[in-house]
């Protein structure tokens, strides 16, 4: 029992296992799933094949096992030494084929050998194990407010289709102008002649995406909503109250469909949405990560980074306003990160990407994944152009198509650009840039009251249900907050700042 070759399968785990402990704190365990799955069926596949052929197992086991340490290893160890890394992928490349050689031409049993390697990555796979398993018994308890919602009025009507569309990282006309240079106020003035009203003082209430949009779901500052502890970097607590919100909780009482479209950030998926719409195969942000550790980072790049991203923007975008087969009234929230980075069009709307691994990082971190700050303004302008003429059509048909029901429709930017914003440091932060975001209502039946042109994310909801279910939310006080990407419970008022 002891010779049996486990050790092809234990190194498979090991690194899906070391990359979910570094990021237990922000990654669902969920998201391992998939890729643990994909590994080991291809180990099977591999040594069912390659067995045929050798007619031994310890053999069979001892070369998949080195083709996996090879192919996982690729990366941290073109990293550890980037100058060096032809040589590298040379050197180790030889390496690997000795060992097959070696391990195909001896009369060994190999008992010993395999003895060894099952130990070796029984205890790699034991060791993130416990790393894993101490940041998950270690993460912080959630304790939540005490909550109330509002009461559910019966309406005479049926109530209308919501449409939440958060756009990552738009700015607001005014700062995209000073910023960027860039005249951007058609696209407001467009949206008001469709209807809108356009908050053009309107500044978003945290630095960060999932404090953001977390926050405008729940209706309330995050310090109200539960006690976090500001030292934590565990973004699960975050991610229970993004999941389970108040607005959907409060929308279900009048059997809405909550429909979201997938993002592929982890930390901003719906999944427990009742449709969850997406082209018809992606990869998360986990494994995307994973898989840009090995030789296929230049197909990542390519095709699943790069690519995927386009595709998922331009699907949400054309799906969003096609939804009538959906009967009863339902609220759809579509995450586009658009025009945040990675930038995926030039100003003609024709593909671009930089010629680097694919990487969602924004601010400072898309500095130090290679980015220039002129390549930064170039792009987010580029982007800025492209996505207001997919937005004008995506609106054109989605209003069209319901008029005898008009949709309520909120555009909003999670935050501002990113160009002068640092991750770590408010110091070196510009809040200027990155709170003041777009802001705008579409709110059919209704006059424009309760709007007014600085009302912030975590009134929005508050205006739309108090406007057609009746409810008496009173409105908040708006606020900013900075906090450092690794310390997101670290908050900082800013608002008297800006």
């Amino acid at each position: 029992m002891k010779t049996r070759p486990w050790h092809p399968y234990l190194f498979g785990l090991f690194p899906i296992l070391f990359l979910y402990a570094q990021n237990a704190y922000r990654v669902p365990l969920r998201q391992i799933i998939g890729p643990i799955v994909v590994v080991l069926v291809t180990i099977i596949l591999l040594i069912v094949i390659l067995n045929l052929a050798i007619r031994n197992v310890r053999k069979t086991a001892l070369i998949i096992s080195v083709i996996v340490i090879w192919f996982f290893s690729w990366k941290h160890l073109a990293d550890a030494m980037p100058a060096y890394v032809q040589i590298i992928a040379y050197g180790f490349g030889l390496i690997v084929i000795a060992v097959i050689v070696a391990t195909l031409v001896t009369h060994h049993a190999l008992i010993k050998v395999t003895g060894l390697a099952n130990v070796i990555s029984l205890v790699l796979v034991v060791l993130q194990i416990g790393l894993a398993g101490w940041a998950l018994a270690n993460r912080p308890v959630l304790e939540r407010a005490p909550e109330s919602l509002a009461d559910a009025a019966p309406l005479d009507t049926r109530p209308p289709n919501i449409y939440y569309i958060a756009l990552d990282g738009y700015g607001r006309a005014d700062v995209l102008a000073e910023i960027f240079n860039y005249d951007s106020y058609d696209f407001p003035s467009r949206l008001k002649g469709m209807g809108f009203y356009v908050a053009d003082s309107s500044c978003s209430n945290y630095s960060q995406t999932q404090l953001s949009l977390t926050s405008s779901l729940n209706l309330e500052y995050l310090d109200d909503l539960a006690t976090w502890d500001r030292k934590s970097r565990d973004r699960t607590g975050l991610k229970t109250l993004y999941d389970d919100n108040r607005l959907f909780r409060f929308l279900k009482r009048y059997d809405y469909s909550i429909v979201s479209f997938y993002t592929a950030y982890d930390l901003t998926q719906m999944w427990q949405a009742d449709y969850v719409l997406g082209p018809w195969y992606d990869l998360s942000e986990f494994s995307l990560t994973l898989i840009q550790t090995t030789p296929l980072e230049d197909w990542v790049t390519g095709i699943a980074g790069y690519g995927r991203a386009r595709e998922r923007i331009l699907f949400t975008l054309d799906r969003l306003p096609r939804l009538g087969d959906v009967d009863e009234p339902h609220f759809v929230f579509a995450h586009i990160m658009c025009p945040h980075p990675p930038f995926l069009w030039d100003a003609d709307g024709n593909e671009s990407q930089p010629d680097r691994p694919f990487s969602l990082s924004d601010g400072s971190h898309y500095i130090v994944e290679g980015g220039s700050w002129s390549e930064y303004v170039r792009g987010y302008k580029d982007q800025v152009l492209v996505l207001n003429r997919l937005l004008t059509q995506t609106l054109d048909t989605l209003l069209s198509s319901q008029r005898d029901n008009p949709p309520v429709i909120i555009l909003q930017g999670d935050h501002g650009s990113g160009k002068q914003y640092h991750q770590i440091s408010l110091e070196h932060t510009d809040i200027h840039e990155r709170f003041p975001s777009l802001n705008a209502y579409y709110l059919p039946g209704i006059d424009s009251t309760g709007l007014y042109s600085s009302i912030s994310p975590v009134n929005s909801f508050r205006v739309i249900l108090n406007a057609y279910f009746g409810t008496d939310y009173p409105l908040l006080e708006d606020r900013s907050f900075y906090s450092p990407s690794f310390y997101p419970f670290r908050l900082t008022d800013v608002t008297d700042s800006m």
